[in-house]
């Protein structure tokens, strides 16, 4: 019999500042290769996640600028 999952507090301290994806590896080992940019990937969940659960169009532009405005730093 399994334990129950136990919750557990992690600290803000430790959490990654900022993470960045190298899809080199894919690319090397898998034959991967990205169809569409990281901003362009980012525009697509974001109006997929509006789609889905609602939103306005403007609500939409912002958090899209926002985002690859993060994306670009």
């Amino acid at each position: 019999m399994e334990p129950d999952p136990v919750f557990t507090e992690i600290p803000i301290s430790i959490y990654a500042r900022r993470l960045v994806a190298d899809t080199e590896l894919a690319k090397r080992t898998l034959g991967f290769e990205p169809s569409v940019t990281l901003e362009q990937g980012v525009e697509l969940e974001l109006a997929n996640a509006f789609r889905l659960h609602g939103g306005e169009q403007e609500e939409w532009a912002r958090l899209v600028a926002a985002q690859t405005a993060m994306l670009r730093d």
